[in-house]
């Protein structure tokens, strides 16, 4: 919780350097995501002191890579009335009732993983924004970046801002 609480302090030029009006935040659909979100990013989100909010997507495909209970989440029922900000977009999630059974393109194994990072990939370089915070898994993470065996080199917590200029956006797949 700690590190969540941080983000702001920690990388004061990236939260300066958005516009909400052009930025969009994807988050996996777990708990622990679902709360950095909120710790990290609240500057960001609706509030009565922020009048221009940034959109929050909650993306299933964002989820871990693992099959164990705590990759996999909760039932949406459960998981939105844990967080049940009206703000929140679950529409992605209500579209794949099997997100959190390991089944179909949910299904933790490699070839599924990598297959959904390349989703992710394509996802992120369709949208209008500029700016596209991601708030997922170091798993799913060193897949979406084409980094399978970085386990050293993708940290807890750590702020990725790469830009992809319009020649290169089209090689995100």
């Amino acid at each position: 919780m700690t590190q969540c609480i941080a983000i702001p302090t920690t990388y004061p030029t990236f939260f300066s350097s958005l516009d909400a009006s052009d930025t969009v935040i994807l988050v996996s659909p777990l708990r622990r995501t679902l709360q950095t979100m909120l710790l990290g990013f609240s500057a960001l989100l609706p509030s009565s002191t922020n009048p221009h909010p940034v959109p929050v997507i909650i993306l299933p495909q964002l989820q871990e890579c693992g099959a164990f209970p705590c990759d996999t989440g909760a039932p949406l029922a459960e998981t939105k009335q844990r967080f049940p900000q009206p703000w929140l977009d679950w529409s992605e999630v209500e579209r794949h009732a099997e997100w959190n059974r390991n089944e179909g393109v949910f299904e933790a194994t490699e070839e599924k993983n990598v297959a959904r990072a390349k989703w992710v990939r394509r996802f992120i370089r369709d949208r209008e924004e500029k700016n596209v915070v991601v708030i997922s898994h170091h798993g799913l993470l060193r897949r979406i970046v084409k980094a399978p065996h970085a386990h050293d080199r993708l940290k807890s917590v750590r702020l990725r801002s790469p830009s992809f200029p319009a020649p290169f956006r089209a090689q995100l797949t």
